[in-house]
């Protein structure tokens, strides 16, 4: 659980560092590090497929890959997002899992099986929250597996604090929101916008020595909620 969490907070971090990036080719190949995602969205019936490539560790200067570098989901190539700096291609529907497949400028290939997590959802009496006192929210779905995690974000349509609270404990069934937490959350008109994901953290199957991280998410459809 520890060691999920401490992921977790890596993968944080890393996204609140700046976007600037360097070609692959310009590194040892082997220091390349690279993160792995299937992102399902229940709101948009979208799946993303998502590849970082950063120099080092998971936090280190990210990378654009350099001719004839790939990355690609099912032999289909992943496109550049030079806003972002990652490489991402989306699907309509729900993709369950695929197969990655990373091929360096030595052309080492490196492939790993992506894959959904369960499906979680929120209960339909979750309708209204204290801010006063702590609440102890139990999903519809199954319990946390290992390096596996639940986690709720809340705010409004243009600030929404993603896994605000998380449950990363294997065999939970419920999470729960912290008064604290519930206090610093602002409010429109009383209501706030509840994010749900089921999320799993895995080391990568094959990966350069500089390692990485794969990751599957489930999103389940957004709730408004009066949080008084």
């Amino acid at each position: 659980m520890k060691t999920l969490q401490l992921t977790l907070l890596v993968l944080v971090l890393a996204s609140f560092i700046g976007c600037t990036k360097e070609p692959s080719a310009s590194v040892a190949q082997e220091k390349i590090h690279t993160t792995y995602e299937l992102f399902y969205d229940k709101n948009t019936d979208k799946t993303t497929v998502k590849a970082w490539f950063r120099f080092s560790n998971a936090t280190g200067t990210l990378l654009q890959l350099s001719q004839p570098s790939d990355v690609r989901f099912n032999n289909e190539p992943l496109v550049f997002d030079s806003l972002f700096a990652y490489y991402k291609k989306e699907y309509s529907g729900s993709i369950q899992s695929g197969t990655i497949v990373f091929t360096d400028i030595n052309n080492k290939v490196f492939q790993n099986t992506l894959q959904l997590p369960k499906p979680v959802a929120f209960p339909e009496n979750f309708t209204t929250v204290s801010k006063s006192a702590s609440y102890t929210l139990s999903w519809l779905g199954d319990p946390v597996g290992q390096n596996e995690a639940v986690g709720i974000g809340m705010g409004s349509a243009s600030a929404i604090s993603g896994n605000l609270f998380n449950q990363p404990g294997a065999g939970a069934t419920s999470i729960i929101l912290e008064a604290n937490k519930l206090q610093s959350i602002a409010t429109t008109n009383g209501q706030v916008i509840c994010v749900m994901d089921r999320y799993t953290l895995n080391q990568p199957q094959q990966a350069p020595a500089a390692g990485g991280v794969v990751k599957g998410t489930y999103r389940t459809l957004n709730k408004t909620i009066t949080l008084q």
